[in-house]
């Protein structure tokens, strides 16, 4: 019964804290802001995310052909939430 209140508690705290967790992009002269806009500007929202958006959706086709709809859905999701994980980023309440 005690560790159920320590669980209930820890999660009551998660909870209250939630826009302690906020993500905002480094500033321009700070260490980490290479680091960011090399993952972040040039591979997610760049080209290469547009091939992995455009590989996962190409995977999720050859799903479908070989009647793997279990596949199918994963790839076109995935895909989907790699063309639209700026929206998805923005809307979870992270300020990039």
């Amino acid at each position: 019964m005690k560790t159920r209140i320590y669980w209930m508690t820890a999660a009551l705290m998660l909870l209250m804290a939630s826009q302690a967790f906020a993500f905002t992009a480094p500033t321009s002269s700070g260490m980490w802001y290479t680091l960011y806009d090399v993952f972040y500007n040039q591979l997610v929202t760049g080209a290469a995310g547009n091939v992995a958006t455009g590989v996962l959706f190409g995977i999720a086709l050859m799903n479908l052909v070989k009647s793997n709809v279990l596949g199918f859905v994963l790839g076109s999701g995935a895909g989907a939430c790699v063309y639209n994980l700026e929206s998805i980023v923005t809307g979870a309440g992270f300020c990039i």
